[in-house]
């Protein structure tokens, strides 16, 4: 490395981008493997360049059909999965490799991995180690997350020639390469969240329905508008596009499906409706083409809030009843709609948690498929018919096997619901996107045989909460942390051995606050429902619970011996509890709201402040 920092910029920028090339085309696989496995290249590798340079590195060499040991194979796809996963980090901050490198990597035993880890031991830049596995690990079915800054994405797809494009909450339309991650394009125009994005066959145009009201026709090489379509009276929320690219299909909270001719709206301004189909008076969230469309069976089908899915048949120009049959078995809203690609079956997500399964010809369902504990709010099937896969607001995305109607798998990562999910057109990839604001790339080839890390069996324990942390705090003798999240749940952590030793569940209510006595031995825990609640930590024993006022993060003080609470129970009304006998030991009323108190190092002076600008300077009295 020293070599390379005794180069010209030029030239360094040039060994950064072409070095690994080079040794691969030259067969010098010993001097490869040296520098794709060491960390000082790999940093100025990322210094000099983007992520994504890196990875190309990787796959160049695993491609490449060198004699490369297995064991290095395997170094070089965790190294690479590592980086993947950590380039939406990187690529803003480059300070912030080694600590995304390592924390990848940690559960790995590879002593090439071993090896990288120990010389990041032994740098003395200043950097945040993780102790324990708490990133999403290197080698297992999450490839890659993009960020989308100030909104995310309720509708996603994916183009033939590899690029996703996702419709978003902030009215935009933003285009990524699937291969790298890298944003592209984003299309501007709409004036409230895009719920729908589909593109014609011929990837010329890009259509968008919107909470605006409004479906808008895009030049997709451009990113010019062509035209808007004009005539719903409330959100837009699903749209399709006929087969031969003639018609736009849109859907809406107005409670119609409107059908739009495509060729004749690019000689006007705003396009031309052809007719409506209006047999719904509740919301249409999903709408489909069903394959035999191509065969000259122009069937269009539609899920709403009435819990129904709808047939139509578009071919009789308004004529005639247009609707052909309804299912109906879900006993919540529809959210999406997919058909297998030969039409057989209809795929079917409700807000009542469940998929439905339909046989189209027989009009029936066959099957339903529970596993979420949430609304599902998208599904999709695999190119050759035999996998499901949903997303839903329980944040996870699961995987059926429409053969056996068993869960395959269950892919967690989003923090927030997920809105929406897509299969690859080769099958190999699933796309997700959630509320959190990201894309997430899976391997869904992968997803069952993951490549399994080597971890010590300290960490075996899941490190987080099933629900969003409100509250974290370590004791004052440095020996255990203490987490809270929303759902009321806390966990007491070993610092250690960093496992998990204890839960603590009382009030169905997020924390707002955790307090721990300085000596290590009660920790209050202060509610959002004003209520507050001590613990013995050895224990693991709930002791009393108090009723409190106002900010919970002035409204408390301990005393340096640990021996007595001070709270603000009620609005004018200072409290002094004994925590080793649990009583109430004294009270104090001011004149008008208390806000706030604290207490000297003698344990004894303590000070409370009113609302009113009024503080009492106050002295415990009567106590051994």
């Amino acid at each position: 490395m020293s070599d390379l920092n005794d180069l010209s910029i030029e030239s360094q920028q040039y060994m950064a981008e072409n070095l690994a090339y080079h040794l691969i085309q030259a067969g010098m696989v010993d001097e490869l493997c040296e520098i794709l496995t060491e960390f000082d290249f790999l940093d100025f590798k990322s210094s000099m360049t983007q992520s994504q340079s890196i990875i190309d590195d990787f796959e160049l060499a695993l491609s490449s059909g060198l004699k490369i040991e297995d064991d290095m194979k395997k170094t070089f796809e965790l190294i690479e999965s590592a980086v993947r996963l950590s380039a939406n980090v990187i690529d803003t901050d480059k300070q912030q490799f080694i600590q995304q490198l390592w924390g990848r990597l940690i559960s790995y035993k590879f002593p090439e991995i071993q090896k990288i880890l120990d010389s990041l031991k032994q740098k003395d830049t200043i950097w945040l180690r993780s102790l324990a596995p708490s990133f999403t690990q290197a080698g297992g079915s999450l490839l890659r997350t993009l960020t989308i800054n100030n909104g995310y994405a309720n509708s996603i797809l994916i183009t033939p020639d590899g690029y996703i494009i996702g419709g978003l909450s902030d009215g935009n339309i933003k285009i990524w390469e699937l291969s790298s991650g890298a944003e592209q394009r984003i299309f501007s125009s709409h004036s409230g969240a895009v719920n729908s994005v589909k593109l014609t066959t011929n990837s010329k145009n890009l259509i968008s329905g919107s909470a605006d009201q409004t479906v808008r026709v895009w030049d997709f090489k451009t990113g010019n508008l062509i035209f808007a379509l004009i005539g719903h009276n409330a959100s837009v929320n699903a749209v399709a596009i006929t087969p031969d690219d003639k018609w736009v299909i849109s859907g809406s909270d107005d409670g119609n499906i409107k059908i739009w001719d495509l060729q004749t709206g690019k000689e006007n301004i705003f396009g031309k409706l052809l007719f409506s189909l209006a047999n719904s008076t509740n919301s249409i969230n999903t709408l489909v083409i069903h394959p035999d469309y191509t065969k000259g069976k122009k069937l269009v089908i539609s899920g709403s809030n009435d819990q129904t899915i709808r047939v139509y048949n578009i071919e009789s120009n308004g004529e005639l009843d247009y609707e052909i049959f309804q299912l109906k078995d879900h006993n919540n809203n529809i959210s999406s709609i997919v058909c297998s690609p030969d039409g057989q079956l209809i795929i079917s997500g409700s807000l009542d948690k469940t998929i439905g399964v339909w046989n189209f010809e027989r009009r029936k369902k066959i099957l339903t498929l529970a596993g979420h504990t949430e609304d599902i709010n998208a599904v999709a099937i695999s190119v050759d018919s035999k996998l499901v896969i949903s997303g839903s607001s329980d944040k996870t995305i699961k995987v059926f096997n429409l053969e056996t109607g068993k869960e395959v798998t269950s892919l967690a990562g989003h923090t927030d619901k997920v809105t929406a999910v897509v299969i690859s057109p080769n099958g190999k990839q699933i796309i997700s996107s959630s509320v959190d604001e990201t894309l997430k790339i899976w391997d869904l080839e992968k997803n069952i045989n993951v490549l399994k890390p080597e971890v010590e069996e300290k960490n075996n324990t899941s490190l987080s909460h099933n629900n969003s942390l409100e509250a974290i705090i370590i004791t004052p003798d440095g020996k255990q942390g203490i987490s809270a999240s929303v759902d009321g749940i806390i966990k007491i952590w070993n610092l250690e051995k960093i496992q998990e030793i204890l839960t603590l569940k009382s009030q169905n209510a997020s924390i707002k606050k955790l307090i721990v006595t300085p000596n290590s031995e009660y920790l209050i825990s202060v509610f959002a429902n004003n209520l507050a609640i001590v613990w013995d930590l050895k224990l693991g024993k709930e002791l009393l619970t108090l009723s409190i006022y106002g900010d919970s993060n002035h409204g408390f003080a301990i005393t340096p011996d640990s021996k007595y609470l001070i709270v603000i129970s009620s609005e004018k009304t200072l409290e002094i509890w004994n925590l080793g006998s649990q009583r109430l030991i004294t009270k104090f009323s001011g004149d008008s709201s208390l806000n706030c108190c604290t207490v000297a190092p003698d344990g004894l002076t303590i000070m409370a402040g009113e609302a009113s600008g009024q503080l009492h300077f106050l002295q415990l009295e009567g106590i051994d």
